[in-house]
C-alpha cells in the first residue's frame, strides 16, 4: 500500500499497519482534499502493482538488526508474514 501512495503522490506518513490475510490496513497521518480521487488513484496503481509480480526482497539493517521488505524500491519494517512477489 506504500509504494502505491508513492507513486499517487501521497506525501502522507505511515503510522501503524496490519498486514494480514483477512482484514489488512495502513493508517496514515494527515488528511487528504479529495479522498475518492486518491481512492480511485490507489486502486489503479495496486492493480498495477500487482501485474508486475515485483520480488519483494527481504533484508536486515545492519545498523538495528531490524527486518525489512523492498517492494519496487520502497523499503519499509518487516511485519511478519508477507508474500515472495506483488503478484501474490
Amino acid at each position: 500500500i506504500d509504494v502505491a501512495m508513492s507513486r499517487a503522490g501521497a506525501t502522507l506518513p505511515p503510522t501503524k499497519g496490519y498486514h494480514w490475510e483477512k482484514g489488512a490496513y495502513v493508517e496514515y497521518d494527515g488528511t487528504v482534499d479529495r479522498p475518492d480521487d486518491l481512492i480511485a488513484a490507489l486502486n489503479r496503481h495496486l492493480a498495477d502493482i500487482v501485474a508486475e509480480d515485483t520480488v519483494v526482497r527481504r533484508l536486515v539493517d545492519p545498523a538495528t538488526g531490524s527486518r525489512l521488505i523492498e517492494i519496487a524500491g520502497l523499503t519499509c519494517p518487516c511485519g511478519g508474514t508477507h508474500v515472495h512477489n506483488t503478484g501474490e
